[in-house]
């Protein structure tokens, strides 16, 4: 893609949706951002400036814990057929408002947030862990809350640092960026 848009500006950087949403929330440090809307996906950048990832591979090989998986687990497990991938994520949305009071809908939220703590256990290194969100899973605070428990009583942390997206999300990243 760099080589396409060569010669349209003095500088071209092509970088993937997680890896703005990174730069956007983290910016240049050390941390993982944590990724769940329809899909799902952890990417670390570790003090060395290298990339790390969990997850992200699609809806038919994972994506465990994302707005597409919950829509699926709900639709197999009330027996209805699953519906394209915008759809069956859209219904991620039902199974969030019935769990307070759904057993069924309740054990499908526990078992997501179970997931996306496992993508972040995977990335974790020492006992400090600077994390951002992003996503619309991640933007329901009960949900979000549920999984940063899991992942507080699954590592031996002594400091987690939670940064939620910024309010100019393009900005943030243009100017994280300019300093690679």
């Amino acid at each position: 893609m760099a080589v396409r848009l060569r010669g349209l500006a003095e500088r071209i950087t092509v970088i993937s949706d997680v890896e703005m949403a990174y730069a956007a929330t983290l910016g240049d440090r050390p941390g993982i951002l944590l990724l769940a809307g329809t899909g799902s996906i952890a990417l670390a950048l570790d003090a060395k400036g290298r990339w790390r990832r969990a997850g992200g591979l699609g809806p038919d090989k994972g994506d465990e814990g994302s707005a597409y998986w919950i829509g699926r687990k709900y639709l197999k497990r009330t027996s209805r057929r699953v519906l394209d991938i915008r759809r069956t994520a859209a219904l991620a949305r039902r199974v969030l408002r019935l769990a307070p009071r759904s057993v069924l809908c309740a054990g499908i939220i526990d078992e997501a947030q179970g997931h996306l703590s496992s993508l972040v256990e995977k990335l974790a290194v020492g006992k400090t862990l600077r994390i951002g969100w992003w996503g619309g899973l991640m933007s329901d605070d009960r949900f979000r809350r549920g999984v940063f428990n899991k992942v507080r009583k699954a590592l031996p942390l002594s400091v987690i640092e939670v940064k939620a997206p910024p309010k100019d999300p393009l900005g943030s990243a243009i100017r994280t960026l300019g300093k690679f």
